[in-house]
């Protein structure tokens, strides 16, 4: 089973989570908090593989399905990205009647939260974009890593809304392929406390069939076998 974010189709996605076609959002919550919890690295017996392939099937469904059917239907939406929710910021909405209207969006708004737009309730959706994306409280950003750093550790370099970071990974951090920033996630809001960061390393796109000497090799092989 692959860890290649951008091979996944919505039946594999649910087959990880041991769900079947037609899951609603609070299903597929439901079961990769289930899943998240047994298969997590800090937990005993923990497998920290299983558990990338969990995270990256849950964020995969959240772009396909991004709004769950609990929350009202007769709202209107308005989609946010990682970056808006954790600083805020302005927005110019086009409106099919009337001036174009300017926008405050408030940090810390979370997906399901109601704001009021020129006096109308809309529904927050925070939609992912890129490598990002924010789950609850928290923002996940998803980082490509060489096979050298999954397997033996090494420094790391990364920026996260233009913050650089530079960490020394330890080799069962590395192979954890998990990393906690506190407090770097979603600022309070609205009885919501301040969330964290969470880093989750997978293999390099280019290195999903093994590394370049891997693969040296096993051409090697087929060559010499085809003597």
């Amino acid at each position: 089973m692959t860890n290649d974010h951008s091979v996944l189709t919505t039946p594999k996605a649910l087959a990880i989570l041991g769900l079947e076609r037609g899951a609603d959002l609070e299903a597929i919550k439901a079961a990769f908090q289930g899943l998240a919890a047994s298969d997590h690295p800090d937990r005993p017996g923990g497998d920290p593989v299983r558990f990338n392939q969990v995270l990256l099937a849950y964020r995969y469904l959240q772009t396909q399905l991004p709004r769950s059917n609990s929350l009202d239907q007769g709202l209107e939406l308005l989609a946010i990205s990682p970056l808006e929710a954790c600083r805020g910021g302005k927005r110019r909405l086009a409106q099919s009647v009337g001036p174009d209207l300017d926008v405050v969006i408030p940090a810390g708004l979370r997906t399901g939260e109601r704001f009021n737009l020129a006096s109308e309730p809309v529904e927050i959706v925070i939609r992912p974009e890129d490598n990002l994306s924010v789950e609850g409280d928290d923002l996940c950003l998803t980082l490509e890593a060489s096979h050298s750093l999954l397997h033996s550790g090494g420094r790391l370099e990364f920026s996260l809304f233009d913050q650089p970071y530079r960490i020394w990974l330890s080799k069962p951090l590395a192979q954890a392929r998990l990393i906690h920033l506190p407090g770097r996630g979603l600022p309070p809001r609205a009885g919501h406390g301040q969330g964290d960061a969470f880093v989750q390393l997978v293999p390099l796109a280019s290195e999903v069939d093994g590394t370049p000497a891997q693969k040296r090799l096993r051409q090697f092989i087929a060559d010499w076998i085809e003597l």
